[in-house]
């Protein structure tokens, strides 16, 4: 019947398989309170705080206080963007003297001469 028992050593444990396959319960078996239906429930929380943001802060307090928090958040992202941007250069730099290091390496192993005496030496003979 979608029953198990398993013997644990002290008591016995019934699991049910059905309960434990349905993967839109919660992690808790909570059949209301899923992602999924927060999910749907995330316009009407920001409306609800939003209301009461304006109703609670006068507009002279409020619009100052958003301002600021978005100014914050800009400036964090230039300071993202700018941390991303010198990492990047870092990396590049280091590639780039790997990248000389190896063509140095392949150079030294080169024989001397320049090609075209090369071919010159190959021709007479």
């Amino acid at each position: 019947l979608g029953h198990d028992i398993i013997d644990t050593g002290l008591v016995p444990v019934v699991v049910d398989e059905m309960a434990s396959s349905n993967s839109h319960n919660g992690a808790n078996g909570n059949i209301f309170l899923t992602a999924e239906n927060f999910a749907f429930t995330i316009p009407l929380l920001l409306l609800c705080i939003t209301y009461i943001y304006f109703k609670l802060l006068p507009v002279y307090v409020s619009l100052p206080v958003l301002g600021l928090v978005f100014l914050f958040l800009q400036l964090q992202s230039m300071l993202t963007k700018r941390n991303v941007r010198l990492s990047l250069r870092e990396l590049d730099e280091g590639l780039l003297e790997n990248e000389s290091n190896t063509l140095n390496v392949a150079v030294k192993k080169k024989p001397k001469g320049s090609p075209s005496k090369r071919r010159q030496k190959g021709k007479e003979q």
